[in-house]
Order: C-alpha cells, then sequence, then structure tokens
C-alpha cells in the first residue's frame, strides 16, 4: 500500500460538500517520496473500489486559502449521490 493522510474533511461553514460533512481531502502519496505515478494509481484504486455515488478528483493545482496556506495538491473524494 502507499502512504495516505486525511488532509482535511468537515468543515464548518464551508458552503461545498465539506461543509456537508460529505467530501475528504488526502494528502498525495508523493509528499512521502512516493513517485507522482503512485498519486495517480491511488486515486483509480480509490474510484474503482469505491461505489459510483463517490466522485475522486486528483486536484494537481496547488489550492490557494488565506485560511489555509498549507494547502496545496490533494485527492479530493466525495459522496455525490447521482
Amino acid at each position: 500500500g502507499s502512504p495516505c493522510t486525511v488532509s482535511s474533511c468537515y468543515r464548518p461553514g464551508d458552503k461545498r460538500l465539506h461543509g456537508q460533512g460529505a467530501a475528504i481531502d488526502l494528502r498525495l502519496p508523493s509528499r512521502y517520496g512516493c513517485s507522482h505515478e503512485t498519486d495517480s494509481n491511488v486515486a483509480n484504486e480509490l474510484r474503482f473500489n469505491l461505489p459510483e455515488d463517490y466522485d475522486v478528483v486528483l486536484e494537481l493545482e496547488p489550492q490557494h486559502q488565506p485560511a489555509h496556506p498549507s494547502w496545496g495538491p490533494h485527492i479530493h473524494v466525495e459522496f455525490d449521490p447521482k
């Protein structure tokens, strides 16, 4: 397996799915010395293994939020029933 850390989940006041407790962000395995290919492989494994009501997005562009300056590229997972 690859190292995986939840870096964000429920965020009170967030107007999107994090604020509803329906999304998490995972720190990319490459932050622990794994290859960027591993990042993509982990995202694909999550897509394959989670039910279809979950979306998995590999967000590679740094997300700058003044309240959270350490946010960066991550895997975003959300429960979003169709």
